[in-house]
């Protein structure tokens, strides 16, 4: 009876040495699939591999510990495509503490801190080139920016870590060989107008000062130039305005020269008629034997009233008033002016213009009204 009894109990003995026997074949093979995927560096699919040797016998202390080493390197790896460095670093580091490891996966694990060390040596560097050509930018020392710069990008910036220091760096350096060529054009608009200043080009010398000014020099670090185009400019502009009161001087003394008359018909005896050249003032009554001759020493010109007033080498003052060119007030007299062609006609043809007006002849008359 009693080996009949031992039977049914070494059977199903049996049975479960077979299960698990099965069950451990599943966890075995799991888990050297895992380990494989570490290998090839499938660390997506050696996760799933561990989970499957961990369901296979729960509570599995290496299967646990290389399902959480893995995991905390996709998560490592993760933080460092986000350039979150510092928290992939714990990541990492968990790792390399934890206890019956994954030697693969430590290794790969100390890699990849290294890697960081040296990505934030490399941010750093490229951080203190960017600074160092930000300063000497400021100073105006374009080229040693540029130094700087060409310093900070001839490293590797390709990791997204450092993508925006990169881009910084070419930005920066578009703005200074910018501000190069700013610098240019300030320098050649600056000799260029000082040279129309010797020629008295004053008009001309402004518009290329404006030209510069016109930019935003002060965002360029050429605040200097900046302040020298600008008194050149104050200088040139008061120039200028000298020159155009002495250009519209010149014109109204210019204005003032031709053959003045009364405006009467042709042949009126009586009338006042002039002759104003740069240096003499002639005037006679026609039909008459009065006559006026004076030599002119100066005009003190009143643009804003239109008073002219003509001083004489002999010390007399000629007021001329209401004068616009075309016509003025001397005394009480109206006077237009008149082509030599026009004063022919009101003559009459009694006496030819250049024999009234004649100086000696003019001098003679004033001799006999004496």
């Amino acid at each position: 009876m009693r080996n009949k009894a031992i039977i049914p109990f070494l059977f199903l003995f049996s049975a479960i040495l077979l299960l698990s026997a099965c069950g451990n074949k599943e966890y075995d093979q799991a888990m050297e699939n895992g380990m494989d995927s570490i290998k090839n560096e499938k660390y997506e699919e050696a996760v799933d591999f561990f989970q499957e040797a961990l369901d296979e016998k729960e509570d599995d202390d290496k299967a646990s510990t290389y399902l959480e080493q893995t995991e905390l390197l996709i998560e490592g790896m993760e933080f460092m495509s986000d350039s979150d460095l510092d928290e992939a670093s714990k990541s990492f580091e968990e790792v390399v503490k934890m206890e019956d490891d994954i030697v693969e996966l430590e290794n790969v694990e100390n890699e990849k801190i290294d890697e960081i060390e040296d990505m934030k040596k490399l941010y750093e560097d490229t951080e203190n080139s960017l600074e160092s050509a930000k300063t000497e930018n400021k100073k105006g020392k374009y080229e040693e920016a540029l130094e700087a710069i060409e310093d900070g990008l001839d490293a590797d910036l390709s990791d997204s870590y450092v993508e925006g220091l990169k881009n910084d760096l070419e930005a920066l350096k578009e703005e200074v060989e910018e501000t190069q060529k700013l610098k240019r054009q300030a320098k050649k608009a600056l000799t260029q107008a000082k040279q129309l200043e010797k020629e008295e080009e004053y008009e001309e010398a402004i518009s290329e000062v404006d030209k510069v000014l016109d930019k935003e020099l002060e965002l360029s670090g050429l605040e200097g130039i900046k302040q020298d185009l600008e008194e050149l400019k104050s200088r040139l502009d008061e120039k200028n305005e000298e020159k155009m009161a002495k250009e519209k001087e010149q014109q109204f003394a210019e204005n003032l020269q031709g053959y003045w008359a009364e405006d009467a018909p042709d042949g009126t005896p009586g009338i006042e008629i002039g002759k104003v050249t740069s240096d003499e003032w002639m005037f006679a009554i026609l039909n008459s034997d009065i006559a006026v001759y004076a030599e002119i020493d100066s005009l003190d010109i009143d643009e804003d009233k239109n008073q002219i007033k003509v001083k004489t080498t002999d010390g007399d003052v000629v007021e001329v008033t209401n004068f616009d060119g075309e016509k003025m007030t001397v005394g009480d007299t109206e006077l237009h002016k008149f082509t030599k062609e026009e004063m022919e006609a009101k003559v009459d043809g009694s006496m030819s213009i250049d024999d009234i007006f004649d100086v000696e002849n003019i001098k003679g008359m004033m001799e006999l009204n004496r």
